[in-house]
């Protein structure tokens, strides 16, 4: 494991994966309890023309 500072473009990866890492806990989680989650995938969205 390397320790020390991080470039930019490797925190930027790092946000972005782990959120959307807890976005499918959550979508996984309502869907446990009978839910339907929303869409939130915003390309999709675009797709749809929303």
């Amino acid at each position: 494991m390397r320790l020390g500072p991080v470039t930019l473009a490797e925190s930027v990866l790092q946000v972005t994966s782990h959120t959307a890492h807890h976005r499918g806990q959550v979508l996984a989680r309502i869907r446990e309890l009978g839910g339907d989650p929303t869409l939130i995938d915003f390309v999709a969205r675009l797709w749809r023309g929303r």
